[in-house]
């Protein structure tokens, strides 16, 4: 019988290659194997399993191409290989090309914004449909305009999925 071994990853302040903190909200391993680490208020890591160092993402209030909270909730790939992350400060669309982010926030001016900006959910059905689940709305996103149909959710609906029961 092997032993399995682990190896144990945390946050060096001394080292801008280490994880960028160590309280885990979200992970995903898309389908280039690459593990995406998502944290609670120090933002993204990717990680580079050949030199087991990280790469981070944060808020930048200068760039409007960085991500747009720290405080990440979830995290979800497209077939497209597209990346999704949703965060306490809105959705954000990953471009693996750029290493940019493209931003979707909620704006009270505009009906077709988000509806909430902390994103708990991100799914995408049969139908190809992306639906993010907020604090109190389901959205559907629509790619061609880049617009989010909001569907108000029932109150005990919204307790159900925060308690995990739907």
């Amino acid at each position: 019988m092997m032993a399995t071994i682990f190896k144990l990853f945390r946050h060096n302040p001394d080292d801008p290659h280490s994880l960028s903190g160590n309280a885990i909200r979200a992970l995903l391993e898309d389908h280039a194997g690459v593990l995406w680490i998502g944290t609670w208020s120090k933002g993204l890591n990717q990680f580079d399993r050949e030199t087991e160092r990280f790469m981070r993402y944060r808020d930048n209030p200068d760039d409007p191409y960085s991500l747009s909270n720290d405080s990440i909730r979830t995290m979800y790939e497209a077939r497209s290989g597209t990346l999704w992350v949703g965060t306490m400060g809105g959705l954000n669309r990953y471009n693996r090309d750029s290493k940019q982010f493209t931003r979707y926030v909620h704006n009270p001016d505009d009906s077709n914004s988000l509806s909430h900006n902390s994103v708990r959910v991100i799914y995408k059905d049969q139908a190809g449909v992306l639906w993010v689940g907020t604090e109190g709305d389901l959205d559907q996103f629509e790619p061609a305009t880049e617009r989010f149909h909001v569907t108000p959710m029932i109150p005990i609906v919204s307790m159900l999925t925060v308690f995990g029961q739907f």
